[in-house]
């Protein structure tokens, strides 16, 4: 049976290595705990970006389709307008070539002022006496007159078309640019977005690794404080029982104490008793003998 002071030498180791065990589990937990805690973080951060990035993409997106939309609408202005030059090229063609300004006799005539004409060649052959032949004359001129009315008349028709088709071409050119310039706004947005996203998408998979980073470190330390944690237990329960040995023995050791002041003391009364009986004197040594064992 181990002694009261091997006890106690053991139950001394035993407390310094429980400390120093508690020490490193201490460091050990404090490393976990910063690792979960940054990978709990990394997580609300990935979750708070993946929102960001879909709200977004949504922007691009709208974005995106307004280019198809306006893109959709600038080819139907560019068409019309194409159209309308292909038009109006054709109504200028139609037209009767200008005559050279100089040329006083072969210059343009009003409708009007042909109209003018032929009535008074009409007037003149009614009231005037005029000759078979000057009147077939009159006929003749009056015909060509007539064909060219018409085809005044028709150059004047195609010259208000030619007009009125400027001013929607310089409509649908207008229209073909604005459109123009709000599908390169709208790309231009949809671009800058997209290149956001990728960056942040960068971002999220940069965390995401750190995150498996810290949840391997957090999983590694847990599984390394399992064992020490295991040792720690199994020393505090040896601690507990020798400690148990020890108040035992303490608890022994003055029961046997007591027991031992008690003999002696009736050993010195009895010693007492028998002088006294003999009739031998009591010396001040031996009061004081019995005072101390007191």
């Amino acid at each position: 049976m181990e002694s009261k002071r091997e006890l106690v030498e053991k139950l001394k180791t035993l407390q310094r290595e429980i400390k120093q065990l508690r020490r490193d589990l201490t460091s050990d937990n404090q490393t976990k705990e910063e690792a979960f805690q940054k990978k709990e973080q990394l997580k609300k951060d990935i979750r708070q970006l993946i929102g960001d990035v879909k709200k977004l993409r949504a922007q691009r997106d709208d974005h995106t389709s307004k280019v198809k939309e306006l893109k959709e609408k600038r080819k139907e202005a560019s068409t019309e307008l194409r159209s309308k030059i292909s038009t109006i090229k054709e109504l200028r063609s139609a037209g009767s070539p200008k005559p050279n300004p100089r040329d006083k006799k072969n210059r343009p005539k009003t409708p009007d002022q042909i109209q003018q004409m032929i009535e008074r060649m009409e007037y003149k052959i009614e009231t005037e006496g005029v000759s078979f032949k000057e009147e077939q004359k009159l006929m003749k001129q009056m015909k060509e007159l007539k064909k060219e009315f018409e085809s005044t008349k028709a150059t004047k028709e195609a010259s208000k078309g030619i007009k009125q088709l400027s001013q929607e071409i310089t409509e649908s050119k207008k229209a073909a640019d604005e459109h123009h310039a709000l599908v390169q706004e709208h790309a231009q947005k949809s671009q800058e977005l997209h290149e956001k996203i990728l960056g942040m998408s960068k971002n999220i998979d940069v965390k995401k690794k750190e995150e498996e980073e810290a949840h391997k470190l957090f999983i590694s330390q847990k599984q390394k404080m399992a064992e020490p944690v295991k040792q720690l237990q199994s020393k505090l329960d040896e601690y507990s029982k020798l400690k148990s040995s020890v108040d035992e023995a303490q608890t022994k050791e003055k029961q046997e104490k007591k027991k031992q002041t008690a003999e002696d003391m009736q050993k010195l009364e009895d010693e007492l008793a028998d002088m006294v009986k003999s009739g031998k004197k009591l010396t001040t040594e031996d009061l004081l003998k019995f005072k101390f064992k007191e």
